[in-house]
């Protein structure tokens, strides 16, 4: 009898591609355009970080991996960490690991009425949710992370005028003492 397991290590590259391509779809159509087509890993980076996570993340579910915590997933980590500093919701965010599921239901769908697979795809995809739902912690960290930097860089340039207004106060102070 033939697993689940089996077959997506069989079809990874064309359920990464796909579910790659789902997850670019998110993005304006120029950043879509250049995500697809610019493969160099230097000219591209956000395309190399993005396959490297996806890939990692795909490998680590298909072993039967569980992610209990957030040090257990650092493939998980890097697509959060730059989906987390570019311009989407939450929900886009995150919403790229609900998209394995369409990939591999698209590229499994003979197979697991074939098969009678259909217990062991949702023991996969139960799996998936498992990750989306430490991927949207992650997510959140990050966030707040960046909200920290901002405010601290706030408050050191507003620190930084307020100590230029003083001077330039004092020194008009004593000019016409000067005078």
């Amino acid at each position: 009898m033939v697993k689940l397991q089996d077959i997506l290590i069989t079809k990874r590259r064309a359920i990464i591609q796909d579910w790659f391509e789902r997850a670019a779809h998110q993005y304006p159509t120029d950043a879509r355009k250049f995500l697809a087509t610019e493969e160099n890993r230097f000219a591209n980076p956000i395309r190399a970080s993005l396959l490297d996570g996806m890939n990692g993340l795909y490998d680590r579910l298909v072993a039967g991996e569980t992610f209990e915590t957030q040090d257990s997933c650092e493939f998980l980590d890097t697509v959060i960490r730059v989906r987390a500093v570019q311009d989407l919701t939450a929900a886009q965010a995150i919403g790229f690991i609900f998209f394995l599921k369409d990939a591999a239901r698209a590229a499994l769908a003979g197979e697991i009425r074939r098969e009678g697979m259909l217990e062991e795809l949702l023991t996969f995809e139960s799996k998936i949710d498992n990750v989306a739902l430490l991927a949207f912690n992650m997510f959140m960290q990050c966030r707040e992370k960046i909200y920290d930097l901002k405010a601290t860089e706030l408050r050191n340039r507003t620190s930084r005028i307020l100590e230029r207004a003083c001077r330039i106060w004092d020194a008009q102070e004593r000019a016409p003492e000067e005078r």
